[in-house]
C-alpha cells in the first residue's frame, strides 16, 4: 500500500475500498482492506492511517464496487475509482479530515 493519503479519485489498482463492521457495531468506510495470513484485517483509512484488527473484532466486511480507468498522459498506468458518487464524496470528506476523529476508528492496532 502507498505511504501517502489515498486519493478517492485515483486509488492504486491494488486497493480494495471496503465497508467494515466491528463487533462494537462501529461501521468504517476504508480506502483499503486486506486479510493478512494470520487472519488479522489490515485497513488503510482515508486519512492515510493504517490499522490492524484481530479476527474477533470484525463482524463483517465487504468491498465497495469500483472501476479501473487509465490515467491520462500515461497509457500504462491505471487507477481504481469508486463507482458510487455518494461514497466517492464521503471518501473525499474522510480524506480531508484533519484529526477531528472523523476518519479514525476506535480500537485496533495502529501501524504508521
Amino acid at each position: 500500500m502507498s505511504q501517502r493519503d489515498p486519493d478517492p479519485e485515483q486509488l492504486p489498482t491494488d486497493y480494495m475500498p471496503s465497508h467494515v463492521i466491528l463487533n462494537t457495531d462501529e461501521s468504517l468506510f476504508v480506502a483499503h482492506a486486506k486479510t493478512l495470513e494470520n487472519g488479522w484485517l489490515l485497513v488503510r483509512l482515508w486519512d492515510g492511517t493504517r490499522r490492524k484488527y484481530p479476527p474477533h473484532r470484525i463482524d463483517y466486511y465487504e468491498t465497495i464496487p469500483t472501476d479501473t480507468h487509465r490515467v491520462e498522459l500515461r497509457e500504462d498506468t491505471h487507477v481504481r475509482v469508486i463507482d458510487n458518487p455518494q461514497l466517492k464524496d464521503r471518501a473525499r470528506d474522510l480524506a480531508s479530515a484533519t484529526g477531528n476523529g472523523q476518519a479514525i476508528a476506535d480500537g485496533g492496532q495502529t501501524d504508521g
